[in-house]
């Protein structure tokens, strides 16, 4: 688990807890004085909010509890277009072309990652779209 971060999680970045239940919503008590529970917020499944330290522990003696807080994990996805790559005129040996596997950059959309490899490969169309998925 990414360890938690008050700037990142007053930005609105997904929180979560250790057990993994996500926090509905996190606020901070803005205050002139030291306060030990300056966050509050609310764990999914909970009727009432919960305190935490500014480095997201439950207990300010920071004995691990399953409400400490760590950042949650972004679902990302995007399409890549791949296939062989062969420019005319870059001829290595005997006529022959210089041909390499290629691959796009992750795309939004299947239809950007198409557009690009034709853009890089003189049209022509990839052998395979796919789409892929990861966390951040």
């Amino acid at each position: 688990m990414k360890p938690f971060s008050r700037m990142e999680a007053m930005q609105g970045k997904p929180v979560v807890t250790r057990r993994g239940k996500k926090l509905v919503w996190l606020i901070e008590v803005p205050s002139k004085f030291y306060v030990t529970y300056p966050l509050i917020g609310l764990i999914e499944g909970e009727g009432c909010p919960d305190t935490f330290t500014t480095d997201g522990f439950y207990f300010d003696n920071h004995d691990e509890t399953s409400n400490d807080l760590f950042m949650g994990t972004v679902i990302k996805e995007g399409w890549i277009a791949y296939g062989l790559w062969s420019r005319e005129g870059t001829q290595v040996k005997d006529g022959a072309h210089l041909t390499a596997l290629f691959c796009t950059h992750v795309w939004e959309t299947e239809e950007q990652a198409v557009a690009y490899f034709k853009s890089a490969n003189c049209n022509a169309a990839p052998l395979g779209i796919k789409k892929i998925v990861w966390e951040e």
